[in-house]
């Protein structure tokens, strides 16, 4: 049987109404990689109810995570949060890890994770980490190559992009600062700005800062995470 993934969803506000969404490069690369994509609502209170019913856990890209998580106030460059997905994620993921439910985080996902783990992220790249390096690309189609990541040899990534240099998309102005107990980084950029992280006490926790469901299609190498996640997952 094909796995079942749940996959958090965001939330956009149009007028008096919410609206759940999510990008379908997410749902396509899991029914592609081999899985059955399921958008979880942010229902905080039936958590345990759909960790009952899915073999993995995809946490999607997003928007900013809301400071009050990991003890800090908001910064000047901070942008949109939402508390709902904050507190909803943040709950999900703790159930999900003692289940030990396979894990993979992209983006916004990454940074949830090493949260919700008891880690901390920049709020904003550009006024709290010294850099020269880009790490938004704009101008440019989502599935470009844009900058260079570094994999450690001793990591689930290596295993699965068999290089210790890869290139890759970036979309992002927040990133793992302190992390979380229990974790590895086990790729940076070249200016040190945390590129991936994977659980030491979890089976399957992985988690990316590029969104490599964007750019699967045109760069297939991208695409042996979510087949190594699947492949995870049916084991579950």
């Amino acid at each position: 049987m094909k796995p079942k993934i749940g996959i958090t969803c965001g939330v956009k506000q149009n007028g008096r109404n919410d609206f759940a969404y999510l990008s379908y490069n997410n749902i396509n690369v899991i029914k592609e990689a081999g899985g059955i994509p399921i958008i979880l609502p942010l229902l905080k209170e039936e958590c345990d109810s759909y960790l009952d019913i899915i073999d993995g856990l995809l946490f999607s890209g997003g928007n900013d995570v809301n400071p009050m998580y990991f003890n800090e106030d908001p910064v000047n460059g901070i942008g949109e949060t939402n508390i709902l997905r904050d507190e909803f994620e943040i709950e999900i993921f703790k159930k999900a890890v003692v289940k030990d439910i396979p894990i993979l985080g992209v983006c916004r996902g990454m940074q949830v994770i090493n949260i919700a783990a008891g880690g901390t992220i920049y709020q904003d790249i550009k006024t709290q980490f010294k850099t020269n390096m880009c790490h938004k690309q704009t101008g440019t189609p989502q599935y470009n190559y844009f900058h260079n990541v570094q994999i450690e040899e001793d990591s689930k990534l290596y295993n699965i992009y068999k290089s210790n240099n890869i290139y890759t998309n970036t979309f992002h102005h927040q990133a793992v600062k302190d992390l979380a107990p229990g974790f590895k980084s086990t790729a940076k950029t070249k200016d040190g700005l945390i590129e991936a992280i994977e659980s030491t006490n979890n089976k399957y926790v992985l988690a990316v800062q590029w969104h490599p469901e964007m750019m699967y299609c045109v760069h297939k190498e991208h695409f042996q995470i979510f087949k190594d996640f699947i492949n995870e997952c049916k084991k579950n």
